[in-house]
């Protein structure tokens, strides 16, 4: 009986480490701590550009080289009509 209770009493010992343990790393911000992840927040500016930029590589896939044409204008910005023809063939 003797090694019984010890063997008991060796597993709280062991139960209360762990405790600590997982209390520790929820502190330091590990999987199981409480609270939500931050999400990545993009701007409005920059949504709208993604979209654009989608449109025209749809535009391309399907042939429409005119919306493809005129989404890219709006993404590239700097570039001239003939660059942006050029990037639509690649």
């Amino acid at each position: 009986m003797d090694i019984l209770s010890t063997l008991k009493s060796e597993a709280s010992k062991l139960q209360k480490q762990l405790n600590s343990i997982n209390s520790a790393i929820g502190v330091l911000g590990g999987k199981n701590s409480v609270g939500r992840p931050r999400k990545r927040r993009v701007s409005a500016s920059a949504r709208a550009k993604m979209s654009r930029a989608q449109k025209a590589r749809w535009a391309k896939v399907r042939g429409n080289y005119l919306a493809g044409e005129e989404a890219l204008s709006n993404v590239q910005g700097n570039a001239s009509q003939s660059q942006e023809r050029k990037m639509l063939e690649i």
